[in-house]
């Protein structure tokens, strides 16, 4: 019940009056007297006496009612039309009213709840009776008795009235007395059960509080400290206070449950915000904001109160019922919308998304407050902590009727009930769903329907109850407009027409996860070709469409049917619109065949083998492969063919495998061939792993754990300053330290670990922002010698162990690489290596003029530079001729990667391997290295015997190469030395496109070369990894500030550059202080399937091209929501390569606030006290997760739906089921009935029954993960 409602009637022969009062009022049950009069005569209407101890009301909001009679042996007799109420006052006539005893009047208003009754004889002539709360409870036994059949023409009111209550009638359960009747029982039984209302009073003393529901009391606070208890019917009401005249100065919404007390307190205070949603933001002039949620129910706010993202309106100035001093502060009210979930926002249309908060903040344009900056005195505040009702959930199906297009989609809505939803049901067509996200479920009509009728029913279920729905639909094929557009990879789209519908809104997308164009097909062409359907629903014939590509600029198509957009302009000039097809089909060419792996490589017994065929834009006439001899016919129809080695009987190692693949067309014959050599694999050992399904760890390695504190202080480093000013010091982690902590890391179910470049940094220190700090290249970023280890990190061998440990582990080792650049030209470089001029000693570390200037007494002349330092390699000094690819990167001391001749070797290094002999000891005075190694433990020793490259030798000497070469030489070199899986390559889009491909070759032949070295130790205290098994290629994703694009193309990273993966910002890719809290939903999960739909695989090297998403970076933000457990859930399901930024599963805090760096705040140390307490749990949560990807790679790599996923390759057979909405998970399709799967969040096992299994949990703190793999058998408990 909203609202209380009371009314007298008189029911005066065939008329009917009654009066209604507004505001607070009070009814001490008078009776209303009304003259006699006429049949269908005009009525003199009585005055309504006021009582002064009475109950309480509030019917503000009443505006209408319905009168009925009701009796036995009669049919209901109603008032002409809604008896509309004005100012508390109504009429209404009831004519033909049969004459009978017992009967009676219904008086139902427009507000919940509020209803009377009332019980009379109808004579012939002249009746009058009243009807009130007084009269209701009565009334109600009687029209419950006649609902149910009862003949109530002779019932004896005394005998109801013995069993009904002495309490309000809005407390007397009359339902309950009419189904006991004849047998009634005491009226102590008949007492509707009830809540209390807890009223703490505070300094208001000589005011009154009342409740809107109407069995409440008005309660007179007495005291200054004063505490009132209500007993009021279950429900949802207002509580009111009232000052000494009566007038309202507070009011809350409440909620009342039987048996439960709600809380209130009442007093003095600031203004209460606690029920709104308001934004407050800090601007020189009235900005435009565009706000959404993500989380709770992740509402479109702006969309919600009608606003779309074209035509935002601007904010209201804020006022002083807000803020004592509102200048230059200005507010948007979400309050009607607002789910209370976080919000995120965009300011004058930006690209920036800014973190807020939930509900009401303060947004001062650097970060987001819940304080009010300047508060007000908001009187009388009134604060309620409501207590948690469970009723019966509510399932609505939409549409509920009619047609829907075979285009169109079905959207099926849960609501809890505020209790937990134990099981969840819909049956559309002959498919049934139970994968509901966030409690909404949808379904393309197309999975479900042809052309015709077509049934949908639901059910949820939760301790109160099951709540159902149905809806009868006819499937039909509408018209509807394709959107073509040409790019290098599937873009987002955003579509609306000027002065019509909003298409893509429509269709369910929101601005902030706009639709991906699909691959085209049927056309001409359909290379470089995406397209989006409009159902005809979704937009106005005859009106023409503009629409946005990555939420770029405004594109007015002036088409208002089908057309094509040639963005790219692959068949003409960019820009073009065309009415037709304009793609023309490709003359004949020759067929293609691939073969992979690739010719004279080992396959594992437990791998595959796989031909793919092209048709050369014409029909295949002919295809076989032929294995060992044997031939496969593969028809007329181009596609991949695959053979595994279990199915080609071969189980043994160095077993020989020759495959010959021919496609003949028109135009030719094309064949290939290929050989290659088993290696047995024992089956119980199968590898799991697949770059496609990376989960990988990204660590500041210094940040992490300090295995070994004799290394702290190499090559005179300091640290240990005061507060902020110690950000960018060496804090001590090393990889010993990463080693000692690889049972967390396989507990945490990483299958990856991203470590940053461990090679030799610049020794000394600069300047950081604003000179607020020191700043050691602690990070990895800051190159001095690539081919030697930083003795801050460690030696050789303990980079080796480490690599080993991991691969024991089945975790494959991510070295962070830099090629753009060098690091900054430094004090104690200078004095070491002699070059520049400084008049500094070693060891400095101080403040000039209160500022940390690292340049202090620096000589810049180029006499001081020329031959010196990095010289001709770079862009400094006289050496900064050429223009550099990409553009300038923060103004690092670029190199020259396009350079493709000699330079000579780079002069700094040319003096440091001069004076640094490998048997010179570390520990020299004042260095801080107390290790007690040698020069040569740090240095690698591949770098001096290349056996990989195509010009090999010593790299530490003049080889007459480009300085690239070197750098190429130098990195790979570490792939040779310990067998590290992959590079993360820093700044890609800074260094030419050819020379990642060079790399790539480079680390690919080296990491093969150690694969067969026996002479590189494989072991972990003394047992061998098996990594020599190993036979994924090797890997590299590359970093481009800013890329979004999942399509896997675009530049020419995955071509030219041989990328597999570029690093994926669309969740959290801009910089700036605070933190972000956007992770993926499931809605993402499906978009992130494309990546292993579309199968594309620029360098034919086996893995897919693909992105690698993070949530927090240490270039942007810390993603940090309120709901870790769930982020953990979300993020780590998600298809496609991930990243968890260490701390992330941990919910590491920023760091060092006031450095006035935002970067470098992301960058704290790892925070393992509250790992081993607070957040363990939370931990414990992601690594389950974690594990269940990194043994099941259907997870990352497969492909299906958001929900049921499969994979079939190297990494093995599988499939994999998942539910975040409820205990019944769907896997028909995946597991046959009687199959017994496992979930591997708890471990327990169960049948599939139905095309269904059961498990505990289903939500995203316990998600149900389902797997036809036993857990055990991949050596992980619970």
């Amino acid at each position: 019940m909203k609202k209380s409602f009371y009314a007298f009637l008189a029911l005066i022969a065939s008329c009917l009056a009654f009066f209604g009062c507004s505001n607070q009022l009070e009814d001490n049950g008078s009776v209303l007297l009304l003259s006699q009069l006429s049949n269908s005569k005009a009525v003199e209407y009585g005055s309504l006496t006021i009582g002064d101890d009475s109950r309480a009301l509030d019917v503000s909001e009443l505006t209408e009612a319905t009168v009925t009679v009701y009796g036995s042996g009669m049919t209901p007799v109603s008032a002409s039309g809604k008896v509309k109420i004005k100012s508390g006052i109504a009429s209404a006539t009831v004519e033909r009213i049969p004459v009978g005893a017992n009967r009676v009047v219904k008086v139902r208003s427009n507000v919940d709840g509020a209803v009377l009754y009332a019980v009379t004889n109808i004579k012939s002539g002249t009746n009058s009776t009243t009807v009130d709360w007084n009269t209701t409870a009565l009334g109600a036994v009687y029209y419950n008795l006649i609902r149910k059949g009862t003949d109530v023409s002779s019932i004896s009111a005394s005998i109801l009235e013995a069993a009904i209550p002495s309490v309000h009638g809005s407390l007397v359960d009359s339902e309950k007395i009419a189904d006991d009747y004849p047998s009634l029982k005491a009226s102590s039984n008949y007492r509707k059960a009830t809540g209390t209302v807890s009223v703490t009073a505070a300094d208001i003393a000589g005011y009154k509080v009342q409740i809107t529901d109407p069995a409440s009391e008005v309660k007179a606070v007495a005291s200054a400290s004063d505490t009132l208890s209500f007993d009021v019917a279950e429900g949802n009401y207002r509580i009111l206070v009232l000052d000494s005249n009566g007038a309202k100065v507070a009011e809350k919404a409440i909620v009342v449950g039987e048996g439960v007390e709600t809380k209130v307190s009442a007093k003095f205070g600031e203004i209460d915000f606690s029920d709104k949603t308001i934004v407050f933001v800090k601007a020189n002039s009235a900005p435009t904001i565009w706000a959404w949620e993500t989380s709770g129910d992740k509402v479109s706010l702006s969309e919600e109160l009608g606003q779309d993202w074209y035509t935002q309106p601007k904010m209201a100035a804020a006022t002083t019922d807000y803020m004592t001093d509102p200048t230059g502060w200005y507010m948007a009210d979400f309050s009607s919308v607002s789910s209370g979930g976080n919000i995120k926002f965009k300011i004058n249309s930006g690209n920036q998304e800014i973190s807020g908060l939930a509900g009401t903040f303060w947004y001062d344009g650097s970060s987001s407050s819940a304080t009010n900056p300047s508060p007000v005195n908001g009187g009388v505040t009134l604060t309620v902590v409501n207590p948690a009702i469970v009723t019966k959930p509510t399932v609505t199906i939409s549409p509920a009727s009619g047609e829907v297009s075979l285009s169109g989609k079905i959207t099926v809505t849960l609501t809890d009930g505020s209790g937990t939803i134990s099981a969840a049901l819909v049956k559309a067509g002959s498919k049934s769903y139970s994968d509901f996200t966030n409690n909404v479920l949808t379904i393309n009509v197309s999975d479900v329907a042809s052309a015709g009728n077509f049934t949908v029913t639901a059910s949820a279920t939760n301790e109160k109850g099951t709540a159902n729905a149905s809806a009868s639909l006819t499937a039909v094929e509408k018209a509807g407009v394709k959107i073509y557009v040409s790019a290098d990879s599937a873009p987002k789209i955003w579509v609306w027409q000027e002065s019509g519908l909003e298409s893509t809104k429509l269709m369910g997308y929101a601005w902030e996860n706009q639709p991906v164009m699909e691959k085209a097909t049927g056309l001409n062409n359909d290379e470089n070709w995406y397209v989006i359907k409009i159902p005809s629903d979704y937009y106005t014939a005859g009106k023409t469409f503009t629409f946005k590509l990555n939420s770029g600029e405004e594109i007015a198509s002036g088409k208002a049917t089908t057309f094509w957009y040639d963005a790219k302009g692959v068949c003409g000039a960019e820009k073009t619109f065309y009415d037709s097809d304009p793609t023309i089909k490709p003359d004949p060419v020759a067929p293609s065949v691939t073969l992979k792996p690739a010719s004279g490589s080992t396959v594992k017994t437990t791998g595959s083998i796989s031909v793919t065929f092209t048709n050369g834009y014409d029909t295949i006439s002919s295809a076989k492969v032929t294995i060992n001899g044997k031939e496969y016919d593969m028809g007329t129809t181009a596609g991949t063919f695959t053979k595994t080695l279990s199915d080609l009987g071969i189980t043994q190692d160095a077993k020989s495998i020759t495959v010959s693949a021919t496609v003949t067309n028109s135009v030719g014959t094309t064949t290939e061939s290929a050989s290659y050599t088993s290696r047995y694999v024992d089956p119980s050992k199968e590898d799991p792993f697949t770059w496609d399904n990376v989960n990988a760890y990204f660590v500041l390695t210094d940040r992490f754990y300090n295995g070994d504190t004799t290394n702290d202080h190499s090559y005179f480093r300091q640290n240990g300053l005061s507060g902020d000013e110690n950000v960018a010091t060496f804090h001590g982690g090393d990889l010993a330290g990463l080693t000692q902590k690889l049972d967390y890391f396989d507990k945490l179910g990483v299958n990856a670990i991203w470590i940053t470049a461990p090679y030799e940094q610049v020794h000394g220190w600069v300047s950081g922002k604003d000179q607020k700090f020191p700043h050691y290249a602690f990070h990895g970023y800051y190159t001095l010698d690539w081919s030697s280890m930083d003795q801050n990190m460690g030696t050789v061998e303990e980079l080796r162990t480490f690599v080993n440990a991991c691969h024991s582990k089945g975790i494959r080792v991510i070295m962070d690489v830099v090629m753009n650049h060098v690091g900054y030209n430094n004090t104690q470089d200078m004095i070491t290596y002699k070059h520049g001029y400084t008049e500094h000693t070693n060891g400095w570390l101080a403040k000039t003029g209160g500022k940390w200037d690292a340049n202090d007494t620096v000589k810049w002349e180029n006499s001081y530079w020329d031959s010196s330092w990095f010289g001709p390699w770079i862009r400094s000094f006289g050496y900064a001729s050429g223009d550099e690819y990409g553009g300038s990167c923060g103004g690092l001391p670029d190199v020259k990667t396009e350079l493709t001749s000699s330079k000579g070797m780079a002069p700094v290094l040319v003096t440091k391997w001069g004076q640094e002999k490998d048997s010179d000891p570390c520990t020299v005075a004042g260095t801080g290295n107390t290790t007690g190694n040698k020069i040569g433990d740090y240095r690698n020793p591949s770098v001096a015997d290349t056996d990989w490259l195509s010009i090999n030798g010593d790299y530490r000497t003049d080889m007459n190469v480009a300085p690239a070469d070197y750098q190429v030489a130098w990195l790979s070199a570490w792939v040779r030395e310990v067998g590290i899986d992959g590079f993360r390559c820093d700044t890609a889009k800074h260094v030419e496109p050819f020379r990642w491909g060079q790399l790539k070759d480079a680390c690919t032949a080296a990491l093969e070369a150690w694969r067969n070295d026996s002479s590189k130790s494989k072991l972990y205290n003394g047992v061998d990894t098996g990594a020599a098994d190993w036979d994924e290629s090797f890997w590299m994703t590359g970093e481009c500030f800013g890329w979004t694009a999942i399509g896997g193309s675009g530049g020419e990273y995955y071509g030219t550059g041989k990328f597999d993966s570029m690093i994926n910002f669309s969740y959290n890719g801009s910089q700036g202080g605070g933190t972000s809290s956007s992770y993926p939903s499931s809605s993402d999960w499906n978009t992130y399937l494309s990546i292993n739909t579309a199968k594309k695989d620029d360098d034919n090297n086996g893995n897919l091209n693909n992105v690698l998403t993070y949530l927090s970076s240490h270039d942007t933000k810390l993603c940090r929501p309120s709901d870790a457990i769930a982020q953990g859930t979300m993020f780590t399901l998600l298809p496609g390569g991930i990243q968890i930024y260490y701390g992330d599963e941990s919910s590491r805090p920023q760091a060092y606030l006031g450095c006035g760096d935002t970067d470098m705040m992301t960058r704290g140390d790892m925070n393992w006290d509250e790992i081993e307490g607070s957040k363990k749990a939370q931990v414990a949560h992601w690594g389950k997760v974690g594990t269940f990807r990194k043994y099941n790679p259907a997870v990352g790599a497969g492909t299906g739906t958001a929900t049921k996923r499969s994979y079939s390759g190297p990494a093995g057979e599988n499939k994999v089921a998942i539910s975040v909405s409820g205990t019944s998970v769907d896997v028909s399709g995946l597991f046959a009935d009687g199959t017994t799967v496992y979930n591997w969040y708890d471990g327990t096992s169960a049948k599939v029954s139905g095309g269904k299994v059961t498990f505990a949990g289903g939500t995203t703190s316990t998600p149900i993960l389902v797997s036809e793999k036993n857990p055990a058998s991949c050596g992980v408990t619970f």
